[in-house]
């Protein structure tokens, strides 16, 4: 797991690193451009490369990354966006350009034909990770200009016109590469920034060892099982879902509880769905709680049959009766370790919000606009700010899935970016309740159970696309490569 650090964050561990731990800022930066320049050389071994640098100390990483790379015999010259003052350190390294031939400042008259030259990589560094607002005017034009060359684009800490907090990028260099320092921000993981990004590498440039309460889940490890153990060693999962039309949903969230290891898994629906598991599920039990054939209207002993499990998966399928939401709405508020989404979001959604202790909820960003009442729109601007406010304000763990799933609980806040468009497909999410219920019912804490269960599925979804393809791969083959 890494960690993630905010642009504000990111500017105190460099203040930290030359004020307490004396390193000279120049240094810092010299390690800075050595690593940007340890990139384009493995990206291109020779060749014309151009420089783009801003007014701040991410156009002085360009100037020193230049100033190596043309050492090193590489055909450099510099495109400068010229500022009224320097930083120190960046002014230092500027000094080197400021009488060469191989300098432009780059101006509405000279920007078209400082980006005419043909050349093999582009270095971008006009602006850094603390953006945020749209570049415009000459910036504008610059960003609009490295986009049209046929050259790679590596970008310096972040690629120039994204948010380094919320990913947004109104007009932003399209990079091929990333290197940035220390620690990933927000914006190379969050789209649309991380579309922007390219490969990313993090690059070490000097000491720090703070804990950081973003965290970027790039592994997930099991425990591995003992030989003297048994089912009831690994949980009793209850799944609480499906109805008439809807079974396959119930199914797919059942089949995945299965396949991340619960001990022993039970479908507790109505009659309809019940009839489809005991016939095309043999692995699970199922149990009839409705007094209903074809949705969940619970019967006076429901609730306990509910209480033997170790933990519960509820919603997928369940539809949108009145009596399915009552019983929601109690499991709701219990302290028994459990994941709603799909269908149980929205019946929640329509009356106050009241959770227990263990919840997870795994809203996409529609069901979090009903249940949060904000615009899809204000989430997607800032989705890690509004799943931490969410999650505090009423003691949940909330998994917001996207391309880039984030993960609230408390003040950390987790990033998966496993996974593949193929699973942007029906099932993909009751595959995913079905996981986090397992790991639940097999003691992970909440916060574990949802960032890990995504990550397990995007990984797996990964392998299910490689095998089957983007388009043809179904919810069930990612279930099959757990």
């Amino acid at each position: 797991m890494k960690q993630i650090a905010l642009p504000s964050q990111a500017r105190a561990i460099d203040q930290d690193m030359i004020v307490r731990q004396k390193i000279p800022g120049l240094l810092l930066m010299e390690q800075a451009a050595a690593a940007v320049c340890q990139t384009a050389m493995q990206m291109q071994p020779s060749g014309r490369i151009l420089a783009v640098a801003g007014s701040g100390n991410n156009g002085g990483d360009a100037f020193a990354a230049a100033r190596i790379l043309l050492t090193a015999g590489y055909d450099v010259w510099v495109g400068y966006l010229p500022a009224k003052e320097l930083p120190a350190d960046a002014a230092a390294n500027f000094a080197f350009w400021e009488h060469s031939e191989r300098l432009t400042l780059l101006s509405e008259q000279t920007l078209p034909a400082f980006f005419a030259q043909s050349a093999s990589i582009i270095l971008d560094g006009i602006f850094g990770t603390g953006l945020s607002r749209a570049p415009s005017g000459l910036y504008a034009q610059a960003i609009c200009a490295i986009n049209k060359h046929p050259a790679k684009k590596i970008a310096i800490d972040i690629p120039s016109g994204v948010f380094g907090e919320t990913g947004a990028a109104p007009l932003a260099v399209a990079a091929d590469a990333t290197v940035t320092f220390q620690y990933a921000k927000p914006g190379h993981l969050l789209f649309p920034g991380r579309e922007k990004t390219g490969r990313l590498h993090i690059a070490k440039i000097g000491m720090d060892s703070r804990e950081l309460p973003l965290k970027w889940v790039d592994e997930f490890s099991l425990p591995a099982r003992a030989a003297n153990t048994h089912k009831g060693s690994y949980g009793r999962l209850g799944v609480v879902a499906g109805a008439k039309g809807m079974a396959g949903a119930a199914l797919l969230c059942t089949r995945a509880g299965i396949a991340a290891g619960a001990g022993l898994t039970t479908l507790l629906s109505c009659g309809y769905v019940c009839d489809k598991a005991q016939s095309g599920l043999p692995t699970a039990m199922a149990r009839e709680i409705s007094s209903h054939p074809d949705y969940i209207a619970p019967t006076a002993s429901a609730e306990n049959m509910l209480t033997g499990f170790d933990a519960l998966a509820i919603g997928p399928g369940i539809g949108q009766e009145e009596p399915t939401a009552e019983l929601v709405a109690r499991l709701a508020k219990s302290d028994q370790p459990k994941v709603l989404d799909a269908d149980a979001l929205t019946l929640l959604a329509r009356r106050p919000l009241c959770f227990g202790a263990n919840t997870v909820l795994t809203p996409h960003p529609k069901e979090f606009s009903r249940l949060s009442g904000l615009s899809v729109e204000q989430i997607l601007q800032n989705p890690v700010l509004h799943a931490q406010a969410f999650a505090k304000e009423h003691g949940v763990i909330l998994l917001l899935k996207g391309a880039t799933t984030v993960v609230a609980a408390g003040d950390e806040a987790y990033f998966i970016t496993a996974g593949t468009p193929g699973m942007a497909k029906g099932g993909s999410g009751d595959l995913l309740t079905g996981v986090i219920g397992a790991l639940l019912a097999q003691g992970f804490e909440p916060a574990q159970a949802a960032y890990g269960g995504a990550y397990l599925c995007g990984k797996a979804g990964e392998r299910a696309s490689a095998a089957k393809g983007e388009r043809s791969m179904t919810a069930e083959d990612t279930i099959a490569f757990l």
